[in-house]
């Protein structure tokens, strides 16, 4: 089977119940099965958000708000390599909240973060997605549609249109 491109094999990936039919991509590797993997990036300091607890590990309706984005990846791709980067020190807090998910220590930036994930995957992950923990209101849909992309143009990253009001200003307000 080819999706366009000659001798491009491709593969089916498995889908959530509420997503769109993913496709295909191309497959690497021969006749192994494919690897998706996944950096879960988790390694901010959640200045913005203030309190002793990082944003990631806040409540949400009775679950850490990384639980979230973690199971919306998982209820996707049931088989995806996860890897979480954190906060340095904290590797063992995260682990044993996340059991079954390789845990690194972040870098001091988020490109930092994602190189120190992107190293911690199995060398076979193709395509690896990366995902801020701190956004868990991922979809399946969306993560299928990046997943399609992918298949299409060799990368991709998912737009959302703008659902506020969204107001320009000629001159912007000052504090003076």
């Amino acid at each position: 089977v080819e999706n366009g491109r000659r001798g491009d094999p491709q593969m089916h990936l498995p889908r959530a119940p509420d997503a769109p039919r993913a496709g295909s991509l191309p497959r690497r590797g021969g006749m192994l099965p494919p690897v998706i993997g996944l950096v879960l990036t988790a390694a901010g300091a959640s200045t913005r958000f203030g309190g002793d607890t990082p944003k990631v590990l806040a409540d949400l309706g009775g679950r850490p708000v990384i639980a979230h984005a973690l199971e919306a990846f998982r209820a996707a791709l049931p088989d995806v390599a996860v890897v979480v980067t954190v906060p340095p020190g904290q590797e063992e807090r995260f682990t044993d909240l996340l059991p079954g998910v390789h845990v690194v220590p972040g870098g001091a930036t988020r490109q930092a973060s994602v190189t120190a994930g992107l190293r911690a995957l199995p060398h076979e992950a193709d395509p690896v997605l990366v995902h801020d923990a701190a956004r868990p209101l991922v979809t399946a849909a969306v993560i299928t549609r990046v997943l399609e992309g992918i298949a299409r143009a060799g990368a991709a990253l998912p737009v959302l249109p703008v659902t506020d009001t969204v107001h320009r200003l000629a001159h912007a307000p000052t504090d003076d």
